[in-house]
């Protein structure tokens, strides 16, 4: 019977998922997660924090960096399953028929739920670049992004962007982006989501990005309000009133504060952290990062509109694992586990009472965080293309 092959068959799953995550390939996979047994949905992890250097300029004495290893929690919050009912003929099905008909197609359904909750971790992104409405069709707004990154002190090598289908669109349309040496390359997922390099940024696409909708607070003529009191440097709450304020924030919704620059002059930017909802024309927002100076009360802030979801910048900023649950105790049922590289899958034959019909399950844990924001951005523009 196929469940004989059990181990093969969680070993092609794992090779199966690798290949269909796609572009989520692009982020930080610790190499080396500290795995205990016995995990489920809900526990944490640890995984070793990339390091990041700063180039020095030598002036005769070099300046030492150390490599201090830095572990950081990893919370599995999502325990993702397909589980399947399979008749006595299925099981007769030799290995690669059953690859075939019935793993393949449930480890491509595991791989793009892994996709579609990582990206969802867009919203601990403060840093944004682009216009609301503006579309990235032009060399123009891809420099200014890189121009951006630099400013930011990215590393140059590690760049990339990463964007939805109809913007992928709009940015192929322009001519601008043509990639040769992608041809050819075996066909895998991540590769064909290529869109090319152009400003010194890779560019690529996922179906699983789409539109972050503004929650929609405004005092009737921007959307945004005041300051109600001055704040220190270092805080991360406030309170926006205005005598027209009305309306909620949600989380991951962009915003920046008249007057708050960096030492180029460049807006610094915010991100709303946990969702309100205005009431007697105030709310009380939480925000990242900290402010990194003193705010007078009545300072506008300005919110950014619905925008399409992006992501750019270093691959370390957001990191993820994807874990293989542990195998049912005492062999009671055909179950095989495999963790390779920051990624497993758990395969369980079994018998469904209830429906009187054998299953085999294909699951995994998955967790992901931004863990150094300050290497990624926000790419904004126009929502419109998605309609």
């Amino acid at each position: 019977a196929i469940y004989q092959n059990t181990p093969e068959i969680a070993a092609e799953g794992l090779v199966q998922l690798e290949d269909t995550l796609g572009a989520v390939q692009l982020f930080y996979r610790d190499y080396e997660p500290l795995f205990t047994s016995g995990l489920k949905k809900g526990d944490t992890i640890k995984i070793r924090k990339p390091p990041v250097f700063i180039a020095q300029e030598f002036e005769g004495t070099v300046v030492h960096q150390e490599v201090k290893e830095q572990l950081v929690d990893l919370k599995l919050e999502k325990h993702l399953d397909v589980t399947v009912d399979v008749t006595s003929r299925d099981l007769t099905l030799n290995l690669r028929d059953f690859n075939e008909q019935i793993a393949m197609p449930s480890v491509r359904a595991l791989a793009t739920k892994c996709e579609n909750y990582l990206l969802s971790k867009y919203v601990g992104i403060a840093q944004f670049a682009g216009t609301t409405g503006t579309r990235w069709n032009s060399l123009a707004a891809i420099q200014r992004l890189n121009s951006m990154m630099t400013h930011r002190k990215l590393a140059i090598g590690n760049r990339f962007a990463l964007v939805d289908p109809f913007t992928a669109g709009d940015i192929l349309s322009s001519g601008d982006m043509v990639r040769a040496d992608a041809v050819g390359d075996g066909g895998t997922t991540l590769r064909d989501a290529v869109i090319g390099k152009k400003g010194g940024i890779n560019w690529y696409t996922s179906e699983q990005l789409g539109v972050h909708t503004y929650g929609g607070a405004t005092n009737g003529t921007i959307k945004g309000g005041k300051v109600q009191s001055a704040l220190v440097a270092g805080a991360t709450t406030m309170t926006l009133f205005d005598t027209t304020f009305s309306g909620s924030l949600k989380i991951g919704d962009l915003f920046t504060v008249a007057g708050s620059v960096d030492s180029r002059g460049v807006p610094n930017q915010y991100a709303v952290t946990t969702a309100v909802t205005a009431a007697g024309n105030a709310a009380i927002v939480q925000f990242y990062p900290a402010l990194p100076a003193a705010v007078l009360a009545n300072t506008i802030v300005t919110f950014v509109d619905s925008s399409p979801i992006g992501i750019g910048g270093d691959r370390r900023g957001l990191a993820y694992a994807i874990v293989a649950p542990e195998a049912p105790i005492g062999d009671a049922l055909p179950a095989a586990t495999i963790n390779y590289r920051g990624i497993g899958i758990r395969v369980v034959f079994g018998y469904n009472t209830e429906t009187k019909m054998n299953t085999v399950s294909f699951d995994c844990l998955v967790g992901g965080a931004v863990i150094q924001p300050e290497l990624l951005f926000r790419l904004i523009g126009d929502p419109t293309l998605a309609v």
